[in-house]
Formats: structure tokens, sequence, C-alpha cells
């Protein structure tokens, strides 16, 4: 497996139409993909694991963005709130180093 900040960087140039046609609903799918990733997942795969878990954080961030906006999804501020927090949780968490 790669960098979980370099998937993220594919993930905004789909969101964005850069070398790929711009379609939000594919950003939103691999977005979910990219949060997905437990701490248990990167174990062993990234050497520093509080960056990697940064980019997690960051998709986690966008999601709740792209709820708030409505942008290739339905706009819902509770959806968008769950995805913030989640985002902060990841990022203090993974802080510590251990991010679950």
């Amino acid at each position: 497996m790669g960098s979980a900040w370099g998937a993220l960087n594919v993930v905004r140039m789909h969101e964005r139409g850069i070398g790929v046609y711009k379609n939000p609903t594919d950003a939103l799918r691999l977005y979910m993909k990219l949060a997905s990733i437990s701490g248990a997942d990167l174990q062993g795969q990234w050497s520093d694991l509080r960056s990697e878990a940064g980019a997690i954080a960051s998709a986690n961030f966008r999601i709740a963005d792209m709820y708030a906006a409505g942008i290739g999804v339905p706009q819902g501020s509770r959806e968008a709130e769950k995805w913030y927090q989640r985002g902060v949780d990841i990022e203090s968490t993974g802080a510590r180093a251990g991010y679950p």
C-alpha cells in the first residue's frame, strides 16, 4: 500500500478534475475508502503513523465539507458533523501515535 497522503492527492484530482474527468461522486467514494483505514491497517505499513493519520483525518474533513455543501451527496449538517468529529478524533489520537 502506498502513502495515505499520496492516495489523498489522487482523490483530490478526481474531485477537481485534474488529469481525470471531474466526478464528485467518485471522489466521495474514494474519500470514504481512505477514511475507512484504521490504525490497525496502518501498523507496519508506513514509517510515520502520525503523518498518515493526518491524511486520513483530512479525508474525513473533506467528506464533511461535501455533506455540508451538498456536493455529490444530499446536503446534511448532521452527516457533516459526524464526519468532522471523526476527523478530529483521528487527528487527536493519531497525534499520540497509536491512532485506533
